[in-house]
């Protein structure tokens, strides 16, 4: 659990870099439904500090 928690606090800190509400990863984006009424910009592969594995993430915006 606390491997899930690191990560996701290096993601909560992209948001932040990012300016961005959201940042999610590709596997998870790939599970959601109903995802059309938002609109989705990759950020490329991101390697949270220290893991060796990187996450493909997105941020993610409501259309307007």
């Amino acid at each position: 659990m606390g491997d899930v928690l690191n990560t996701a606090a290096r993601m909560y800190t992209l948001c932040k870099e990012e300016d961005a509400p959201l940042v999610i990863s590709k596997r998870l984006m790939q599970h959601l439904n109903d995802i059309e009424k938002y609109q989705p910009n990759s950020l490329g592969h991101f390697r949270p500090e220290g893991k060796t594995d990187e996450i493909y993430v997105y941020t993610l915006s409501l259309e307007s």
